[in-house]
């Protein structure tokens, strides 16, 4: 009340910030004004206020104690919106950096989550320490969209951040099936297949994967993806070839896969070589025997595209289709490893394979396949010879063949009689 006085104005008092005697630091003589600028503070301190009012007859009493106190500082900075860390399907990691704290020191964050677009908002977890730029939260909805928003506050008061909306989803797992398909047709001495099962999208919709490798022989895994996958857009099919890589060398690897949310942990590395098991054999043939005493049976093929890989020996697989002379049920079949690279089993001493006849006529039926270091190839196909066989020969099929004597040498050679018309 100015008891019918005429305002003139108000005084402004302060103390030193310590807590020392009230000094007069100005008047502000505009009547409508309600503030005060004062300067030459230190920052960060906490001033006492004491505010008088001037008229016509006088200055009023100031209030005791002092009216207030104020922090020579501003609010902290608008801090940018948190982002998404680490995530699953039900929890959030949020990372945000510290806000200007325009001259007083940062003393707590506040988290705030809105499940209705916004317009109401929950703190989650508490005050979060000032010194802490990420924290985890959980709970959380699958697929359920939320708005988040930090609060940054000093000694002066908070200040809040822009929402910013996130899908409760997370990143897809890390990959933990991946490995090379030697056997596949893609694979070869330049090339390499890869496979591996989808992981986990954690709710997240799937965008592709992407392969790493390293330029072969050691060295560091490259920064960037192998182009030549071409999943990086494509979540299926969980396989893809490598090429353009060198004869034989030994390539280390890794693949993540990469949702809407983004991008997993990269697998294990390991290492894999750019070749494939050999071709299979196509070129079995059953040619004449190289006679010699008893029966005589020989198997021959072409060596097979080693695919990369030096094709070590061999593995065979004889079946003994007749006993006496009479057909089997069950064939007796026994598989060995050659132990070399002849491209050639020659059984003139069926004797030397106690699990067969060694008596002849006998019917047997032959496959083979290579192996090298990436493995054995698929075997070739069974089948029947067209010259030695009681049944049908079936295109494309490999032969089998008959024990046989050396034939006898014929007699009465000479020159036939016959009579003219």
């Amino acid at each position: 009340s100015l008891y019918k006085a005429q305002l003139l104005g108000y005084k402004i008092y302060m103390d030193d910030g310590l807590g020392g005697q009230m000094t007069y630091r100005g008047m502000v003589e505009d009547t409508s004004q309600r503030y005060f600028t004062a300067s030459g503070l230190i920052t960060d301190r906490a001033y006492r206020i004491q505010v008088t009012v001037v008229t016509d007859t006088g200055e009023s009493l100031p209030a005791s104690p002092p009216a207030g106190e104020v922090r020579a500082c501003g609010f902290p900075s608008k801090p940018a919106a948190p982002a998404r860390g680490l995530a699953t399907r039900d929890t959030v990691e949020l990372i945000w950096q510290a806000p200007a704290d325009n001259g007083c020191p940062l003393i707590r964050y506040e988290m705030y989550r809105s499940a209705d677009s916004a317009a109401t908002w929950v703190q989650q977890g508490g005050d979060i320490s000032y010194t802490t730029l990420r924290d985890t939260f959980t709970g959380l909805t699958p697929k359920t969209v939320y708005a988040w928003k930090l609060r940054a506050c000093n000694a002066r008061g908070c200040t809040d951040s822009e929402p910013i909306f996130m899908k409760a989803a997370g990143q897809p797992d890390q990959i933990t099936t991946l490995q090379a398909e030697y056997e596949a047709s893609t694979a070869g001495p330049n090339s390499i297949a890869l496979s591996w099962t989808a992981p986990d999208m954690q709710d997240g919709i799937a965008i592709g994967y992407k392969v790493f490798r390293n330029n072969g022989d050691g060295g560091p895994i490259n920064t960037y993806a192998d182009p030549t996958c071409g999943l990086d857009n494509r979540p299926a099919p969980q396989y893809c070839t490598i090429t353009g890589l060198q004869r034989g060398k030994l390539y280390t690897f890794q693949i993540s896969a990469v949702n809407e949310i983004g991008e997993s942990v990269r697998s294990t590395e390991q290492i894999f070589r750019s070749a494939a098991v050999p071709a299979k054999i196509t070129t079995l043939s059953n040619p004449s025997a190289a006679w010699s005493i008893g029966p005589a049976l020989r198997f021959e093929w072409t060596a097979p595209n080693d695919r990369g890989a030096y094709v070590s020996n061999y593995e065979a697989e004889l079946e003994q289709l007749t006993l006496g002379g009479a057909a089997l049920a069950t064939p007796i079949s026994n598989s060995w490893t050659t132990g070399s690279t002849d491209t050639f089993v020659d059984l003139s001493d069926i004797g030397a394979l106690p699990y067969l006849s060694n008596t002849e006529p006998e019917q047997y039926r032959f496959r083979v396949r290579g192996y090298n270091s990436q493995g054995p190839a698929a075997g070739s196909d069974w089948g029947w010879s067209d010259w030695s066989s009681t049944t049908p020969s079936t295109t494309g099929d490999t032969p089998a063949g008959w024990t046989l004597d050396q034939p006898s040498a014929p007699t009465n050679f000479g020159r036939a009689v016959s009579t003219l018309p």
